[in-house]
């Protein structure tokens, strides 16, 4: 009897997980802004500094905050463009969208929590409870002469730095779909704003870039709403800054005309490959799968025999190819191998022949034969008579 009911407890029983210390219990995938909430499971307050978000694409998102005892914190990610950070649709092969992963980076970085989901979502924005905050640096005071009043702090997002093309680049394009697009990174430790800025292809066409944002280590996709490229013949993609001067250039060949694959900076050369819009780029190229060609069985022409031409067995006289004309009745081409002419010979004016006899006289033995048996029949008595008297 106990041994059943440790088997129904093993099989029915449902089975209870230990949540973890911090962990991510909510999202919002398809906002502007994106937000995550992590949440404080234990009594103890946790410093979170330099811990970090991961997604799918191992894109990170650093994080600088202390937990309070059993509290939850929502943190925000802005975007520009069309796209944000996480994914909001299956991947191709995924049975998710995407994984949100948390990360403590101290002594190493260590996994804490993942948190997969299927669709993307837009949930309104809940209230945070966590009331710790991180106690900033001690500021050294100055013993210099006081001067005039410093001036505010200046925004952290910074519009057309004068460096930009040390850390601005272009890292992926579309110029097969519509509206065509183009994805611009920034590799700077602060946001970074484009204003009046453009894209240009190789005959001079352009579309202007009113104003883009793009966040720290981050990418935007700047799409172009009216088309440019001539994708019949090489092309162009030009980066170019308020002051027309070009940051960034690639030039991309005719080639796989199809919405599934984008042009990628892959480990520094450009190639065809899956789109990653605001993500990192694959780190392949596509290749086109070679048609299998089929061997041709080649086709035996047999040989024609020549079959010799039977010989006539009249010997006709004329070529079966000869016309019939006069002349060729007259005068026959070819005449047979075994005709001879008759050699006719005339009999002495003497000679007792028989018209149509030949000139050759044959022998006759048939009297003598008679004489010579008749000769012996009359001499048969005479002898038989002697050899009786004898």
């Amino acid at each position: 009897m106990v041994f059943i009911i440790f088997l129904f407890f093993l099989f029915f029983s449902r089975p209870v997980f230990a949540s973890p210390d911090i962990e991510i219990t909510d999202f919002s995938s398809n906002s502007n802004p994106e937000w995550i909430q992590i949440t404080n499971n234990t009594n103890d307050t946790i410093n979170l500094e330099n811990w970090s978000f991961e997604d799918e694409s191992k894109t990170p998102k650093t994080i600088n905050i202390c937990l309070s005892p059993k509290s939850t914190q929502i943190l925000e990610y802005l975007y520009s463009g069309n796209f944000g950070w996480l994914n909001n649709t299956k991947s191709t092969g995924n049975t998710y969208a995407d994984i949100i992963y948390l990360y403590n980076s101290s002594p190493i970085k260590t996994l804490i929590h993942e948190y997969p989901y299927t669709n993307g979502v837009d949930k309104p924005k809940p209230e945070s409870t966590n009331t710790c905050v991180i106690n900033p640096s001690p500021t050294i005071a100055a013993t210099t002469t006081p001067t005039s009043p410093s001036t505010s702090t200046p925004d952290p997002t910074e519009t057309n730095p004068s460096d930009a093309k040390d850390y601005i680049s272009l890292t992926e394009f579309m110029p097969y779909s519509d509206p065509e697009w183009v994805e611009i990174y920034n590799n700077k430790n602060n946001s970074v704003k484009l204003v009046n800025w453009k894209i240009e292809d190789l005959a001079g066409n352009s579309k202007n870039i009113d104003s883009l944002l793009i966040t720290a280590k981050g990418y935007a996709v700047f799409e172009l709403k009216s088309l440019i490229f001539d994708n019949n013949n090489d092309e162009k993609v030009i980066l170019k800054d308020q002051d027309n001067k070009i940051i960034a250039q690639v030039v991309y060949s005719k080639g796989l005309l199809t919405n599934d694959k984008s042009w990628s900076n892959v480990f520094g050369s450009w190639c065809q490959a899956n789109i990653t819009q605001n993500k990192t780029n694959e780190t392949s190229c596509y290749t086109p799968p070679t048609p299998t060609q089929k061997t041709a069985t080649p086709t035996v022409t047999p040989t024609n025999t020549t079959t010799p031409t039977a010989v006539p067995t009249d010997k006709n006289l004329y070529k079966a190819d000869a016309l019939a004309t006069e002349s060729a009745i007259i005068a026959p081409i070819e005449e047979s191998s075994f005709y001879t002419t008759p050699t006719i010979t005339t009999a002495p004016l003497s000679s007792k022949l028989v018209l149509g006899e030949t000139t050759t006289v044959k022998k006759n033995y048939l009297p003598l034969i008679f004489i010579i048996s008749g000769g012996l029949l009359l001499a048969t008595p005479i002898i038989l008579d002697k050899i009786k008297k004898k």
